[in-house]
């Protein structure tokens, strides 16, 4: 996580997060040239790794 993506819209697909969709994410962020995604393993992601992922510049965001 800690590699540099320069441009790239950078995702944590998180079932802790019930701020934010993607489809909220669509209507703020319509083109995306570049997307790295993280889906996290069956158990869910750690808040530990949330807060990882935060600090390196991802945005969280729930699926459903």
């Amino acid at each position: 996580m800690r590699q540099a993506w320069p441009g790239a819209l950078k995702l944590l697909c998180w079932e802790g997060e019930s701020r934010r969709n993607l489809t909220q994410l669509h209507r703020e962020t319509p083109r995306v040239e570049s997307l790295l995604l993280v889906i996290g393993p069956e158990g869910g992601v750690s808040p530990d790794e949330v807060a990882e992922a935060t600090r390196n510049g991802f945005q969280s965001i729930g699926l459903g």
